[in-house]
């Protein structure tokens, strides 16, 4: 589930700064910049958190032996 959230919201940066080109500006400003805003905000913080978790192996949820 990770890796589709992280990718999927890494699809949505790159394609909705296309719409600030094909839509009125005041549509921009108040719906598709505020949605790529968001975007970009919870991919960085899955790429974050895979980074630490899965990349790097400080995995927070370690197996007790």
């Amino acid at each position: 589930m990770g890796a589709a959230l992280k990718y999927s919201t890494t699809s949505a940066i790159i394609f909705l700064p296309v719409f600030k080109y094909h839509v009125a500006p005041e549509l921009w400003v108040s719906q598709v910049k505020p949605l790529w805003l968001i975007c970009t905000v919870l991919n960085s913080c899955c790429l974050f958190y895979w980074d630490i978790t899965n990349d790097w192996e400080f995995g927070f949820t370690s197996t007790l032996s």
